[in-house]
């Protein structure tokens, strides 16, 4: 009650100077949650591609012999491979790799690309953002699917530590 109050007299100096219309209209008490937990119930298992399947790490799927199966947590990190620019990559990665090609991921987030590109034959992978956060995401999951050899680091285009790239996929903002 107390917050409500603080927020209705808020909204009314606020409305001192700004048309706020309605401003306040009404409230209701949100049952505490595991938030950070929350969502992987809906998070299931998922073909992106044509060969690629991407499966929860807390869920088992039950592999075609062709599959390729990446098992993922992406914590807080971008790269859950439901939005459609990193299902329209991973689509393109999995007719675009060829065994041993050498690719740099750039703004790897969770690491779902690299790990995507070295589960097709790539050979060198690195795997670049500039959130140490995602950086530590994408570590993991590279070891949960036996891709520990892909090269996660933090930095930017700037930053890289190698060339010579066959491929190089960028899923970041536009305006970057």
């Amino acid at each position: 009650q107390e917050a409500l109050e603080i927020l209705k007299k808020q909204l009314d100096n606020i409305a001192q100077f700004l048309d706020i219309g309605k401003g306040f209209d009404s409230w209701k008490y949100v049952e505490d949650q595991d938030w950070e937990n929350e969502w992987k119930k809906d998070y299931k298992a998922f073909r992106i591609s044509d060969r690629v399947v991407i499966c929860p790490s807390w869920e088992t799927f039950d592999a075609a012999p062709s599959d390729v199966v990446v098992s993922l947590d992406p914590g807080s990190a971008f790269g859950t491979g439901t939005h459609e620019t990193t299902s329209t990559c991973a689509k393109l990665l999995d007719t675009a790799v060829e065994p041993g090609q050498k690719i740099l991921d750039l703004g790897t987030g969770s690491g779902i690309l690299a790990i995507i590109c070295k589960k097709l034959g790539a050979g060198d992978v690195d795997a670049v953002d500039i959130d140490k956060l995602a950086i530590d995401v994408a570590v993991e999951n590279c070891a949960l699917n036996d891709c520990a050899d892909i090269n996660c680091y933090v930095g930017e285009l700037k930053d890289v530590k190698d060339s010579g790239y066959d491929i190089l996929v960028a899923n970041i903002i536009a305006d970057v």
